[in-house]
């Protein structure tokens, strides 16, 4: 995206090398020196959250826009009258573990402590030694593992209640606690698919209000079954016969695993798939 928008930074627009800072932006643009770069670097940074903007809906609301100005502000003033390195870094490392810290505090439902995050920090920073980093990696990811395993069940099961509420008012039915499924053309007749049956399959996927996600993943020659094939898929496939159509409902992490997050999907919002198939010759 090359488009340069407007967006006021004036936090960004404090420094001035002599002379006083004009007050309109087309002042700024053509004032100091340092004005004026100041000026063209905040429309960068501005047009850095466009950019984000347009894969993340949580910024695009004026509220949040309001409060991207407040974090940048205050981080701004907490940085701009020191000028010592090892400080600076430890500000900003700061500031992204606190995030840190939020986030896995809202992903999994528990208080991580700051003090231990500290102590451990500052102990082994005291220390000539280093860090033995294979164990701690080792023992960081089997925790972490066992968090998301049980963040990925309650998930799983907010998903499940929102299907069955959503998909019967869309007119799908039940084929299993993760899958419903409507007819939308109907097929040659004869005996459904099972899994070793080859098929060529046009799988397409939407959101619920109809947003377009990308389903190159699922291959257009399939083996129902077979391991690379993701399971719902074949599920779905053993409801229909040769030529059909059919659309299911489904949950992000159920239908892309979860590569969904990279698909700037929510866990909790069903997804709709159709697939068009015929026998392979």
């Amino acid at each position: 995206m090359k488009r340069i928008y407007l967006l006021l930074l004036p936090v960004m627009l404090l420094c001035s090398c002599g002379g006083k800072s004009p007050k309109s932006l087309e002042e700024l643009k053509e004032g100091t020196p340092a004005d004026s770069m100041m000026f063209y670097f905040g429309q960068i940074q501005a047009n850095n959250y466009f950019m984000d903007m347009e894969t993340d809906t949580m910024l695009r609301s004026p509220e949040a826009r309001a409060q991207f100005m407040e974090g940048l502000r205050k981080a701004m003033e907490l940085e701009k009258d020191f000028d010592h390195v090892a400080y600076n870094k430890g500000l900003k490392e700061g500031v992204r573990l606190a995030i840190r810290l939020r986030e896995f505090e809202s992903r999994y439902g528990c208080e991580f402590p700051e003090s231990v995050l500290l102590s451990s920090i500052e102990t082994a920073l005291k220390s000539d030694t280093g860090v033995n980093v294979a164990e701690a990696q080792k023992g960081f990811y089997k925790i972490k593992d066992r968090f998301e395993l049980q963040a990925g069940e309650k998930e799983l099961e907010q998903s499940r209640k929102l299907l069955a509420k959503e998909a019967p008012g869309r007119g799908f039915e039940m084929v299993s606690d993760t899958l419903y499924a409507k007819d939308v053309t109907p097929g040659n007749g004869g005996v459904r698919f099972k899994d070793g049956d080859r098929v060529a399959a046009e799988v397409t996927a939407t959101t619920l209000d109809g947003k377009e996600i990308e389903t190159r993943q699922f291959p257009d020659s399939i083996t129902i079954g077979a391991g690379r094939v993701k399971r719902v898929v074949c599920l779905a496939m053993h409801t229909m016969t040769d030529g059909q159509t059919r659309s299911f409902m489904t949950t992000p992490r159920t239908l892309f695993g979860k590569e969904y997050k990279g698909l700037y999907l929510t866990a909790d919002e069903p997804v709709i798939f159709t697939v068009k198939v015929t026998r392979a010759e």
